[in-house]
């Protein structure tokens, strides 16, 4: 597949993704949870398209690990999947905190409609989105890589065979 030295490299690149990405997931959500609570009086977060693509980026240079190193080589240390546990869990947290209160967290202090519990059900469905796609792209290597294997040990057997008829 790949040289041990750039197998190195796309770790560290993997391993600092996914450190960048963690960071920015907890801020993207310190952000979110501050503007619910405050009931709008910070000013709308904007990081969704940054954190978008750092998540996009993490997740398409993963993928393509997978796709280049053999199985054995990879060490799956983390999950991507945690960071849709925690977009999901704390979206649904608010839900339910929000209808606790009455709709408290859904008007400004001065009377008007937030539609922050929105966006934020928003970014907890398109990180679930780009979860899903690399989830997909996993389970069509798999296919792949089965639907390959098959072929390969009969061209392997006819290496053999061809190997032991010379040798005759």
């Amino acid at each position: 597949m790949i040289k041990q030295g750039a197998k190195s490299v796309e770790r560290q690149i993997n391993d600092t993704l996914y450190a960048i990405c963690l960071a920015v997931t907890y801020a993207a959500i310190g952000m979110s949870l501050v503007r619910f609570f405050s009931r709008g009086e910070y000013v709308s977060d904007e990081i969704n398209l940054f954190y978008f693509g750092v998540l996009g980026l993490y997740s398409l240079h993963k993928e393509a690990m997978h796709w280049l190193m053999e199985k054995e080589e990879l060490v799956n240390r983390r999950k991507g999947e945690y960071f849709v546990f925690l977009w999901l869990i704390m979206t649904f947290v608010l839900y339910v905190v929000n209808f606790a209160t009455n709709g408290h967290f859904m008007e400004s202090s001065h009377g008007e409609e937030l539609h922050i519990l929105k966006e934020i059900t928003f970014t907890a469905l398109e990180v679930g989105a780009i979860f899903v796609a690399s989830r997909f792209l996993k389970i069509l290597r798999m296919y792949i890589t089965e639907r390959a294997q098959p072929v390969a040990v009969a061209e392997k057997r006819k290496r053999t065979k061809s190997a032991e008829n010379k040798e005759v």
